[in-house]
């Protein structure tokens, strides 16, 4: 028989259904819904690193044609890596040598919830950490950010060792939990080093008063913390030496210029710089984002916080620990609304490495509200039975509304829909190519939407994530601009040259040829192996549309007829649309416009087109139309700008 002191030390069944519940869940959501692959251009980036670092290499040549390879994200200056720190890279080394990134944060998220009751239990009692345990699980947004290969549930977890490392060593002192407690923080640094800073910040403060106050107790721990953390610091400089040229430069610097730093006036790759008002809009923004996407409950996440509330208020106190907690969360809030990219995706992203705090409270904040045990069980059927009811319907209420409400948004276009073409990347390219039957070839992937705002050469995505770091791979993909052709042709002279111009869901796959510097491309090809798991090969450009009637069908034909396929995108049709509009060839301008909207997928780019189509409507008199557009224009902000007119596809 177990005895009392095992049981403590023993990790409680429902600790580890939980954390199993976790992985499983995000495994599934990963390879299944998100298809195994890096959508995300960080994501694409982690994943790009990685297959450098198992080279053996920090960096690799450029490539012969630079131009053709450029990526969002991805430093091209004579040498070829990836801008972020190298720890999440690092970590995901052996997942990427076995075909399999997707499990990494499934893993790490399922440890982490065996980490919260570890936590919990050092900071607050046994009782706590079970509690913290389950609701960790329970969290929409834990499990959504860790189905995705973005570095964030890897931060996580390391700032949680350096949280229970810290625990343990303020109540011990040893060299061992010192050292789990750098560790925790080392490896946070290697991943997001300003996130490290900002969360450990008030617990070295802690540590610093601590060891000032008993000094011959605290001094040989501390004396392994600052040699490990220097080892740690060490390694980011030198990573950064070796690869940016200065111990203090940041590939990010390197890549986009001093203007992706921190601090007010700056603007990254945006065209905003960050002021403090808009530092105030992001950290409210940030708020509400965090209240949706922490539990996802009946109108605040931030329900369980209450109970902490009363007790301060009744104490007229509050404890050490929450109020270090606290800090700590406050200050990763505060501190990155001097960053200009503090800005939600995929929830409040910079503030996930600190999820474990109002994880925590809240747990603490249901413990108070338990009461005890026997206080519990004793409370009369109809109290016990509306506590059921509340937890039923908060657990209703996350997963049938706020999970599907942040997986898709109605607010934002399908892009930002959490499925297989995330983030408008799709791994139905390559299994499309692969179909044909091609080898030993060049694929230039040019996406017909328009230029996404803030990055040149985003929309290939799909291509790039198959690039191998030395362009070794049977199928080569670069961005599919004609200019860099008859570079590419000679500089990879073995290979065939194809085009793919289309969307993430159909296009057109052309063999190309140059023929006295002009490029020629050949019949479109066909998969003829009926498989109807990736996108669509299509025979004729006039695939690409949707054909409403007659006349629009001999529009599309003829436009088509007089164009070649490297002139169909979405920027073309509206220019000329534009143009027509202006000279009052207002059908011809609607068509172009029309046919600009069956093809667009960004939102920005969409209110653009639909702006110009329903001052054409107008002028033709369809005024029924012109204020289907302009009423869901105006309410843009609540609601997408697809299927306004799914009769005329768009």
């Amino acid at each position: 028989m177990t005895s009392p002191a095992n049981e403590r030390r023993v990790v409680p069944w429902i600790v580890w259904a939980a954390a199993v519940f976790v992985l499983v869940f995000c495994a599934v959501y990963a390879r299944f819904v998100l298809a195994g692959i890096p959508h995300v251009h960080d994501e694409i980036v982690y994943v790009f690193q990685a297959k450098i670092f198992n080279l053996g290499r920090l960096t690799v040549e450029s490539p012969c044609a630079p131009e053709a390879f450029v990526f969002p994200h991805v430093i091209s200056n004579g040498r070829w890596y990836g801008q972020y720190p190298p720890g999440y890279p690092l970590l995901l080394m052996p997942w990427v040598a076995l075909g399999i990134p997707w499990l990494l944060n499934p893993l790490l998220a399922s440890l982490s919830i065996v980490l919260f009751f570890f936590l919990g239990k050092e900071l607050y009692g046994r009782r706590v950490g079970i509690l913290a345990a389950i609701l960790g699980a329970a969290s929409i947004w834990l499990l959504v950010m860790s189905s995705t290969l973005m570095a964030h549930t890897s931060g996580m977890f390391f700032m949680t060792v350096f949280m229970f490392g810290f625990a343990r060593w303020m109540k011990s002192a040893s060299i061992t939990d010192a050292l789990l407690l750098v560790f925790g923080m080392g490896m946070t640094l290697l991943i997001h080093p300003l996130t490290a800073a900002l969360i450990a910040t008030p617990f070295l403060a802690v540590v610093l008063s601590k060891t000032l106050s008993e000094p011959r107790r605290r001094w040989p721990s501390i004396a392994a913390m600052i040699l490990v953390g220097f080892a740690f610091v060490s390694i980011l400089g030198l990573y950064n030496l070796a690869t940016n040229g200065n111990v203090f430069t940041t590939g990010y610097i390197v890549r986009y210029g001093p203007e992706h730093g921190y601090g007010l006036g700056r603007s990254g790759y945006t065209d905003m710089p960050l002021s403090a008002s808009l530092a105030r809009m992001n950290l409210s923004i940030n708020l509400r984002a965090l209240n949706l996407w922490l539990f996802g409950w009946p109108l605040t996440s931030g329900w369980l916080l209450l109970p902490l509330v009363i007790r301060w208020a009744r104490t007229r106190q509050t404890l050490g620990m929450d109020l270090l907690l606290l800090s700590s969360f406050g200050l990763l809030l505060l501190g990155y609304c001097g960053y200009w990219a503090f800005y939600p995706f995929i929830g409040p992203r910079f503030l996930f490495e600190g999820i474990q705090i109002p994880i925590l409270l809240s747990a603490l904040g249901l413990s108070l509200l338990l009461g005890n045990r026997r206080h519990f069980f004793s409370r009369t059927r109809s109290r016990k039975l509306i506590s059921i009811a509340v937890a039923v319907s908060f657990a209703a209420h996350a997963a049938w509304i706020a999970f599907p409400r942040v997986t898709d948004p109605p607010e934002y276009e399908r892009l930002r829909t959490f499925d297989s073409s995330f983030s408008g990347v799709t791994g139905n390219l390559q299994r499309a190519i692969r179909n044909v039957g091609i080898h030993k070839a060049m694929i230039l992937v040019k996406m017909v939407y328009s230029p996404h705002r803030n990055h040149d050469g985003g929309w290939w995505g799909s291509g790039f994530i198959h690039n191998d770091p030395l362009l070794r791979n049977d199928i080569i993909y670069v961005d599919g601009k004609p200019d860099a052709l008859q570079k590419l042709h000679q500089c990879y002279p073995e290979r065939s040259l194809y085009a793919f111009v289309g969307t993430l869901e159909q296009g057109l796959l052309l063999p190309l040829s140059l023929d006295g510097g002009r490029i020629k491309a050949g019949p479109p090809m066909s998969d003829r192996s009926g498989s109807r798991s990736h996108l669509r090969l299509l025979s004729d450009p006039t695939g690409l549309f949707t054909p409403y009637s007659e006349e629009f069908r001999r529009f599309i034909a003829g436009w088509a007829s007089q164009h070649s396929p490297f002139e169909i995108e979405v920027p073309a049709l509206l220019e000329t649309g534009r143009k027509l509009k202006q000279s009052g060839r207002l059908e011809e301008a609607a068509f172009h416009l029309e046919a600009a909207l069956q093809l667009e997928v960004l939102k920005q780019a969409k209110a653009v087109i639909l702006d110009e189509l329903a001052g054409c409507y107008m002028a033709m008199g369809n005024s029924q139309d012109a204020k289907r557009i302009s009423d869901r224009v105006i309410d843009a902000d609540r609601m997408s700008l697809d299927d306004i007119m799914p009769e005329k596809g768009f």
